[in-house]
């Protein structure tokens, strides 16, 4: 787990205009043996008990397609976070469940594509947060409220020597029903 924590994160002080708003924000690239594996965006002055969200990139979201809620839930994190105006978002290069682009869209044409009685195949998740909790940890907050509805990444965070406080991020219906047709 070399290289995770970042480095000088007020070299990268700056702000930034979100719905209207000045927001100041720090970011460190994180690293895995030289590897960009994503990027620790702290927002404000966040103190013990922020709130936090780990984020997994996802094209998918980006482009603005139904099919998936990673969007939605990063717009609400970041909403919350602004509301409150401080705390952390770990952005990670994990795009598939960890498979990448390519792996997700295989995935995706072996699921379609299947007969309907078949039980559509479960994507395993190959995802990991232990740089992001290290990186969380080393912020020296030790408590959060993680906005996740994933228990790994309670449980990465909990490793770490963070107390973890989960708040759920209500799924989108559109990605309910897709979730509900993969199964």
């Amino acid at each position: 787990m070399t290289g995770a924590l970042f480095i000088d994160l007020d070299a990268s002080a700056h702000r930034l205009r979100r719905r209207g708003h000045d927001l100041p924000v720090r970011v460190s690239e994180l690293t895995d043996h030289g590897r960009g594996i994503g990027h620790l965006i702290v927002i404000g002055a966040p103190t013990a008990g922020a709130l936090v969200r780990i984020q997994s990139r996802c094209l998918y979201a980006d482009l603005g397609w139904d099919d998936t809620d990673s969007a939605h839930r990063l717009t609400m994190a970041l909403d919350l976070i602004q509301d409150v105006g401080a705390g952390v978002l770990v952005y990670l290069e994990q795009d598939g469940r960890g498979h990448g682009l390519t792996g997700l869209a295989r995935h995706l044409h072996i699921t379609q594509n299947r007969p309907e009685p078949d039980p559509a195949p479960r994507l395993t998740d190959l995802r990991s947060y232990s740089h992001a909790a290290t990186a969380v940890a080393g912020l020296g907050l030790g408590s959060v409220r993680l906005l996740t509805d994933n228990p790994a990444k309670t449980a990465a965070l909990l490793r770490a020597g963070v107390d973890v406080t989960p708040i759920s991020l209500r799924h989108n219906t559109r990605m309910q029903q897709a979730t509900t047709r993969r199964r």
